[in-house]
């Protein structure tokens, strides 16, 4: 029996877009693509996929792990996203949206000094930090 080469490689091209959804997507658009399933449907199970195959694909990229991060966090998966949140000011020590997000974090559980140290890292890195709550962090200074 003989196959058509042409039409082998084509099945085999299809088989593999099938079996590799997102396997030639870079690292941001995989990214991108969770932060709409976060946004825009308000779906965090698979905004936190997408987010993980994009630090999979790029284990540098400093935005997936924070978006990664809040996903944990609706999930109340507070060690998980803190893991993600200190891995993304690692990366990007001036990453103000991360170390606001670790500074809030701690406070919920009640690491005061962690969060005194993460909001003034936010503000220095130019954050706009609520005022509400850097008065509220003024009693553990």
């Amino acid at each position: 029996m003989r196959f058509d080469c042409k039409i082998v490689a084509l099945l085999f091209c299809l088989s593999l877009s099938f079996f590799c959804s997102g396997c030639f997507e870079s690292s941001k658009e995989l990214s991108e693509k969770g932060a709409k399933m976060v946004n825009l449907r308000r779906d965090f199970k698979a905004g936190k996929e997408l987010f993980l195959q994009a630090i999979e694909k790029d284990p540098k990229n400093a935005k997936a792990h924070k978006n990664v991060a809040y996903c944990f966090a609706k999930e109340n998966k507070p060690d998980k996203a803190i893991k993600h949140l200190k891995k993304a000011v690692e990366i990007d020590p001036n990453y103000g949206g991360a170390h606001i997000n670790l500074s809030l974090l701690y406070f919920l559980q009640k690491d005061y000094e962690g969060a005194v140290k993460h909001c003034d890292l936010a503000v220095e890195a130019g954050f706009p930090v609520d005022m509400k709550y850097r008065n509220k962090l003024q009693k553990y200074r």
